[in-house]
């Protein structure tokens, strides 16, 4: 049987919410022509006030063909949230190559996470998603499945590696617990500020900063006994 991780308490277990549509390099070229016009209706007027009418005029095509390729604007917008995860995560290069220390290993995925939840496309994604979530809680998970889930696996994967070479102890809790710890002290007040006040820009050497201290914090409490 598959071992499950438990869930953070107040959320329910992930499902495997798989989306039956394939991914867009497997989409015909009108499909991706729909695809990019949903993403820019979604961010610019969100989930509720969108209609399908105003993403087949975005994307020039007839409402026949819209429907040949998603069955609705749910459909539309599952695909948003894939699509745009896949893009940012692939962009980020969080998984890094090996032979490096585990401190370089988290700092550059620091780094990249960062510039990712910095972005505006992160935040109007996340404030969709928001929106939708009493209403369509499979959207939600849908995003955290291609979106936060894929960030602790990339961390886990370093954890794992670093525990096996003796750098760091093995977490008491779990690497997956520990990997969601160590995002979390990444996103911390650069991301809260960021969502609240979108129009601020951070300097880069203050992301810097908080970078090394949310590294430092980590591996202080997980570096093995030398």
């Amino acid at each position: 049987m598959k071992k499950t991780v438990p869930a953070p308490s107040g959320r329910r277990p992930p499902r495997s919410a798989a989306d039956p549509s394939p991914p867009e390099s497997g989409r015909p070229p009108k499909a991706l022509v729909v695809l990019q016009a949903a993403r820019r209706v979604f961010f610019r007027h969100g989930f509720s006030a969108a209609t399908t009418d105003m993403i087949q005029r975005e994307a020039g095509v007839s409402k026949s063909t819209l429907y040949v390729h998603f069955r609705n604007k749910e459909g539309l917008f599952s695909a948003v949230i894939r699509s745009e995860c896949r893009r940012q995560i692939d962009g980020a290069r969080l998984r890094s190559a090996g032979g490096q220390t585990v401190r370089a290993r988290l700092t550059n995925l620091a780094r990249a996470y960062l510039g990712i939840l910095m972005k505006a496309e992160t935040v109007a994604l996340y404030r969709i998603v928001l929106e939708v979530s009493t209403v369509f809680p499979h959207l939600a998970e849908l995003f955290y499945d291609s979106g936060p889930r894929a960030v602790y696996e990339a961390i886990e994967e370093i954890l794992v590696a670093a525990i096996r070479n003796g750098e760091l102890k093995r977490p008491r809790g779990g690497t997956r617990p520990a990997a969601q710890l160590f995002a979390a002290m990444v996103r911390g007040e650069p991301y809260l500020d960021h969502v609240l006040f979108p129009w601020k820009k951070p300097p880069r050497e203050e992301l810097e900063a908080w970078v090394r201290l949310a590294v430092d914090s980590f591996l202080s409490a997980c570096a093995a006994q030398k």
